[in-house]
C-alpha cells in the first residue's frame, strides 16, 4: 500500500512536498521508469499523460483528485477481497448494483464485475463532500439538493445559483457539482427514460410496429408531421402529435431491486383480514376470484395486481376545456393500505397529448401499455433483492377507476341516451322528459325483492304495480358475445354533416349501447373478472348532492313553509347515511347486502316525493355502487380522490406552456430518479422528507371513519353534544342563497338542523326541531368568529 497521509495536508508544507516527491519516485519505479504517467491531480483526473515533473507540479498546485483513493494507475496493488468488502458495505454500491443489474442473467450479474470503471464510479459516489465531512458524500449531497429542487419546483437557473453559492461556502476542495447540467449528467445513469411514439392527429393510429416508417396515416391520410396552417408546408421531422410512454416492465423490475420495496410488495400475502371485514382489496371477492381461477399466478406473493385510472385535465391551470391532456396512471394493490394510494406509489404510464380529448379512440394510445400487460401476464425475468434470487414477474390488471365519461371511453359503452347504465345495459328503464329535454331514469322498484310492499303501491308511484324482475348484470362473457362481430372504427371524423344528419345520429346513439370493442378484452383474463370498470363513488356522491341541492332550491317556497315534509326528509337522511356507511375504512360484506336493499328503498321514496327531472343517470348508478363495494372492497382504493390530487401535481410541473406534455415528462423522470436514489441513501443521510400530518397508528380505533368534518359542523356538534352520521357539503363562498340540510343523531334524541345562508353571509340563522318543538336561535355572534371560507 502506498502512503496517502500527506494528501490531506496543507500543500505549502514540507511534509506535503516530500510526500508528493516520494509518490513520483514510487510510481515511476512501479511503472518501469516510463517517460510519462497519468496525472492524478484534480484537474487531469487520470485522463491525460504528463511528464514526471509536470505531474509533480500539478499535484502541488492543484492537489490530488479526492475521488482517486486506490492508486492502481500508479502501481498500487488491489486486494480484491478487501476492496469488494469495502464496496459492499456502502449504500452507493447497492444503488449502483440496482441500477446496472441485468435481470435476464442473474447468475452472472448477482455480483457485478468490479472493473476499474465501475469501482471508480462507486468510489467517486462515496467520496466525502469535503475533507473532514463525515455525514454527506458526493452522491447523497446531490440527491438531497436535487430532491429539494423537484419538491419545490425550483427553476434550473435558481438551482444553478444555489449550487454555486453552496460550493463557495463549503471548504475547499469539495466535490459538490456546480451546475444543473452536471447534476443531470451525473444522475442520468439512474434514470428510466420514456418512449416517444408519433400519433395521427385524428387519433386513427400510432406510428409504431407496421406503421413505424409511414409518413401519412393509413386511415385518414393525415400527415405524420406538422403542417403550417398558412402555407400548408409540411415540416418533415417535426411530429404533429406525440404519445409519451413510460415502460412499466423496467419500472416493476427496479421496484424489486430495493429490499424494502420488495418486502412491502409481499404484504398482501400474509395480511388478509381475520375479523370478517374488508380493510383492503385483498379481502374482497374479486381478489379471491383471481386466486381461485389462476392459482399459479396467486401462489407467488410477488405477482402484482394493478388498478388503472385516467382522466383529462387542463395543464395550463385555467378553467377551460380548450386543452385536455390525459395521463394514464397505475396503482399496485400489493402494498399495505397506508401506502397503497400514496402519491409516491402512483405510476405514470402514458401521457396522451392534447389539445382534444381522445374520446373512444383512447384505445389507440393504450396499445403499448396493453402489449406490456400481455407480456407481464406470461411473465418476465426479474431479480428479487429481498430473497436474492431471480424469478418470473407477473402482473394482472384488476380494474379501472374513472369518472363516468372516462368510464364510457375505456369500456366502450354509451353513457347517455336510453341505455346509459353500463350495468343494466339493455334493461335500463328511461323516460324522455320533453320540457326538460333529457332522459329520466326511474323504475327502481324492480330492484326490490318480489314480495316487497312497494311493488304493489300504485298511488305512491306511477299508478302501476311493478312486476319486472331485477335486471341481470352485464358480465364480461356476455359483452364478448355481443361484440364478437363488432368492427372498431378509429379516428375523428373530419367530414361535415348534412342538414338533418345530426338529429338522426343522436337518435341512433340513444338506442346504441356499444361504441367499440375495448382493447382490454385483448388481455386473456379480462372477460373472466367479476368487475372490470369501477363506478367512481366520489363523482357520484358529488353529482347526487348537487342534484339534491338544486332540487331543494327549486322547492324553496315549500321549504320555507315549515321545512320539508316527513317523507322527503326521511329519504334524504337515508341517502346520506348510505354514503357515510359506504365510505368507511372497514366494511362488512353482510352489512353491504343490507345496504344495497336499503338504498333501493331510499330511491323508491325519492321517486315518490321528487320530480322526474331529479333522476339523472348519476342517481340511478347509486343502486350499483353497493354491489361493487361488496365485490371489490373499500371505496378509498377505488375512487378518484388520489388520482385527482396526483393530476394536480402533474399540472404544477408545467412551466413551458408551448410544450406541456414534454415538461410533465421531464419532471416526472426527475422525481422518479430522486425517489429511487433516496431509497438507498436515506439510512445514512436524512434526506428531507415531508412530515406527516396524521401521526396516529393506522390500526388505532381513534381514527375517524370516512372523510374529515368541517370546522363549522364540528362547532355545532360541540354545542349540541351530538355525533354526525352523514356527509357535510362544504361551501366556500356564500354569494347566493344556499341550503344545507344536516341530519344529526344523538344518544337519546334526533335533531334536524336546517341552515339558511342569505346574501354574502351577513346573517346566519338556525332553526332546529326537536320532536315537533321549534326554536329559533341566533348564533351569528359566535359563528362569525369562525373562518367560513377556510376548509376544515
Amino acid at each position: 500500500m502506498m502512503d496517502k497521509s500527506w494528501v490531506h495536508l496543507n500543500r505549502v508544507t514540507d511534509e506535503y512536498l516530500v510526500g508528493a516527491s516520494n509518490f513520483i519516485k514510487i510510481a515511476a519505479k512501479n511503472l518501469g521508469y516510463l517517460h510519462k504517467m497519468l496525472c492524478p491531480c484534480k484537474n487531469c483526473r487520470n485522463l491525460s499523460h504528463q511528464e514526471m515533473s509536470i505531474v509533480y507540479e500539478h499535484i502541488v498546485i492543484n492537489g490530488v483528485d479526492p475521488t482517486y483513493t486506490i492508486w492502481f494507475h500508479h502501481g498500487e496493488d488491489i486486494i480484491e477481497d478487501e476492496t469488494d468488502e469495502s464496496l459492499n458495505d456502502g449504500e452507493a454500491y447497492n444503488l449502483y448494483t440496482a441500477a446496472y443489474r441485468h435481470d435476464e442473467n442473474f447468475e452472472e450479474s448477482a455480483q457485478p464485475a468490479l472493473d476499474d470503471e465501475w469501482k471508480q464510479q462507486v468510489n467517486d459516489a462515496n467520496s466525502h463532500l469535503y475533507d473532514g465531512c463525515t455525514k454527506y458524500t458526493k452522491l447523497s449531497s446531490i440527491v438531497a439538493l436535487y430532491k429539494l429542487k423537484t419538491m419545490h419546483s425550483w427553476s434550473d437557473t435558481s438551482f444553478n445559483g444555489l449550487l454555486e453559492l453552496i460550493s463557495d461556502m463549503l471548504p475547499s476542495p469539495n466535490v459538490l457539482l456546480k451546475s444543473m447540467y452536471e447534476t443531470k449528467k451525473y444522475l442520468k445513469k439512474f434514470d428510466l427514460q420514456y418512449e416517444k411514439i408519433d400519433a395521427c392527429v385524428n387519433d386513427c393510429c400510432l406510428f409504431m410496429k407496421e406503421n413505424k416508417k409511414l409518413e401519412n396515416c393509413p386511415n385518414c391520410g393525415a400527415s405524420r408531421w406538422k403542417v403550417d396552417e398558412r402555407t400548408n408546408r409540411v415540416k418533415k421531422g417535426v411530429s404533429a402529435k406525440v404519445l409519451r410512454y413510460f415502460p412499466i416492465i423496467p419500472r416493476f423490475r427496479r421496484m424489486f431491486r430495493s429490499q424494502k420495496t420488495a418486502e412491502e410488495l409481499r404484504w398482501h400475502f400474509k395480511n388478509k383480514s381475520e375479523d370478517g371485514k374488508m380493510h383492503h382489496p385483498v379481502d374482497s371477492a374479486a381478489w379471491d376470484l383471481v386466486s381461485d381461477k389462476w392459482p399459479i399466478f396467486a401462489s407467488d406473493p410477488r405477482s402484482l395486481r394493478l388498478g388503472l385510472s385516467t382522466d383529462g385535465f387542463n395543464p395550463f391551470g385555467m378553467i377551460s376545456t380548450q386543452y385536455s391532456c390525459w395521463p394514464v396512471m397505475l396503482v399496485i394493490y400489493n402494498f399495505p393500505p397506508w401506502s397503497c394510494m400514496r402519491k409516491e406509489n402512483v405510476m405514470l404510464s402514458l401521457l396522451i397529448p392534447g389539445p382534444k380529448q381522445p374520446g373512444k379512440d383512447i384505445d389507440i394510445y393504450l396499445q403499448p401499455l396493453v402489449d406490456d400487460l400481455k407480456m407481464l401476464w406470461d411473465g418476465v425475468s426479474a431479480y428479487d433483492a429481498y430473497d436474492n434470487e431471480n424469478f418470473k414477474l407477473r402482473a394482472l390488471l384488476l380494474w379501472t377507476i374513472n369518472d363516468f365519461p372516462a368510464y364510457g371511453n375505456l369500456a366502450g359503452c354509451t353513457i347517455k341516451g336510453k341505455h346509459a347504465c353500463p350495468i343494466c345495459a339493455h334493461n335500463t328503464k328511461s323516460v324522455w322528459l320533453r320540457h326538460s329535454r333529457k332522459f329520466s331514469y326511474m323504475g327502481h322498484r324492480r330492484f326490490l325483492p318480489p314480495s316487497h310492499s312497494f311493488r304493489r303501491k300504485k298511488l305512491w308511484f306511477n299508478g302501476k304495480e311493478e312486476k319486472d324482475p331485477k335486471p341481470r348484470v352485464m358480465t364480461g362473457r356476455r359483452i364478448v358475445e355481443e361484440l364478437k362481430n363488432f368492427v372498431n372504427d378509429w379516428g375523428k371524423s373530419v367530414k361535415k354533416r348534412k342538414r338533418g344528419e345530426g338529429k338522426a345520429k343522436r337518435d341512433a346513439d340513444s338506442q346504441q349501447i356499444w361504441r367499440k370493442r375495448s382493447i382490454f378484452f385483448d388481455l386473456p383474463y379480462w372477460e373472466e373478472l367479476s368487475l372490470r370498470h369501477n363506478l367512481d363513488v366520489m363523482h357520484i356522491e358529488k353529482n347526487v348532492c348537487e342534484s339534491l341541492l338544486n332540487t331543494l332550491l327549486n322547492l324553496l317556497p315549500t321549504a320555507l313553509r315549515g321545512l320539508l315534509p316527513q317523507g322527503p326528509r326521511t329519504a334524504i337522511m337515508r341517502l346520506s347515511v348510505f354514503f357515510n356507511r359506504l365510505c368507511q375504512r372497514k366494511i362488512d360484506s353482510k352489512e353491504l347486502m343490507e345496504l344495497e336493499e336499503e338504498v333501493v328503498e331510499t330511491l323508491c321514496l325519492l321517486e315518490r316525493w321528487f320530480p322526474p327531472s331529479f333522476f339523472d343517470i348519476m342517481v340511478h348508478l347509486v343502486t350499483h355502487i353497493g354491489r361493487e363495494a361488496r365485490l371489490c372492497g373499500p371505496v378509498q382504493f377505488r375512487w378518484m380522490y388520489p388520482f385527482e390530487r396526483y393530476m394536480m401535481t402533474l399540472k404544477r410541473y408545467v412551466r413551458n406552456r408551448s410544450r406541456p406534455e414534454g415538461r410533465i415528462a421531464m419532471r416526472y423522470i426527475a422525481d422518479e430518479c430522486v425517489q429511487f436514489c433516496s431509497g438507498f441513501i436515506k439510512e445514512t443521510v436524512d434526506v428531507y422528507q415531508r412530515q406527516e400530518r396524521n401521526d396516529e397508528d393506522v390500526a388505532s380505533n381513534s381514527i375517524l371513519e370516512g372523510r374529515p368534518i368541517s370546522k363549522i359542523i364540528l362547532y355545532f356538534l360541540f354545542l349540541c353534544n351530538v355525533t354526525l352520521y352523514l356527509f357535510s357539503y362544504n361551501i366556500r363562498h356564500f354569494n347566493y342563497l344556499c341550503i344545507v340540510y344536516i341530519y344529526v343523531l344523538s344518544l337519546t334524541h334526533t335533531y334536524s338542523i336546517f341552515f339558511l345562508f342569505h346574501g354574502k353571509g351577513t346573517t346566519f340563522s338556525v332553526t332546529w326541531e326537536k320532536f315537533g318543538e321549534h326554536q329559533n336561535v341566533e348564533w351569528w355572534s359566535e359563528l362569525k368568529k369562525l373562518n367560513l371560507n377556510k376548509r376544515g
